[in-house]
């Protein structure tokens, strides 16, 4: 187990170098994964994110009297073949569920995809706080390649590509669409494989291949 502490810019600090009365975090590592984050906000504690194990049940966390009234975040993780996933139930200071946040991550450590909803029922996420991400660190080492956005009925908006940066100039056009020929160009344009084209053009959150 180690602790560390990042200050309002999200750098790690020292215990000593962080102001009291200021915005930070207290973060538990356990094999270099936060199992646990303590944030502060003025001085004052403003949440808890707890990572458990998905055979424990949230109980064990919200009925724990260390916890009583304070607002507690619940999170999961599971890895899928070459992606893994957090999923994190808020509860609030009530510790009943209020919503739900999931994200994507692939094996190189890049955030790919996040969805919200508060159908605690179905979790359909809500459209617009939905996004995925591609990254090609080859073509583009500082950020994503393309991003996807739905609108409000879940329908992938199309993505747009800058060809020039991938040098393919004589391509036809920059637009992909969510069907069989989006997703022959898709691989045809990253070199991807055709079951993570079909993800990026699907409204699917979680990858379910390896």
């Amino acid at each position: 187990m180690e602790t560390i502490f990042k200050n309002e810019a999200g750098q790690i600090s020292s215990e000593n170098e962080i102001p009291k009365d200021g915005s930070y975090s207290k973060i538990i590592l356990s094999s270099n994964e936060i199992i646990q984050e303590e944030v502060f906000e003025n001085g004052i504690l403003s949440h808890i994110t707890i990572f458990i194990d998905l055979d424990q049940n949230h109980d064990t966390i919200l009925k724990n009297d260390t916890f009583s009234g304070k607002y507690i975040l619940v999170g999961e993780r599971k890895t899928i073949g070459d992606f893994k996933y957090e999923k994190v139930f808020d509860y609030g200071n009530s510790h009943t569920l209020k919503s739900i946040y999931t994200v994507v991550f692939d094996k190189h450590g890049n955030h790919i995809a996040h969805s919200y909803t508060e159908d605690l029922m179905n979790e359909i996420p809500y459209w617009n706080a939905t996004k995925k991400y591609y990254f090609d660190s080859s073509i583009r080492p500082n950020g994503s390649l393309f991003e996807c956005e739905f609108d409000d009925d879940g329908k992938l908006i199309p993505i747009t590509i800058d060809i020039e940066e991938l040098n393919m100039g004589d391509h036809d056009g920059t637009w992909i669409y969510d069907d069989e020929d989006g997703i022959e160009e898709l691989m045809q344009i990253t070199g991807m494989s055709k079951e993570l084209a079909q993800y990026y053009l699907s409204t699917e959150i979680i990858p379910n291949f390896n």
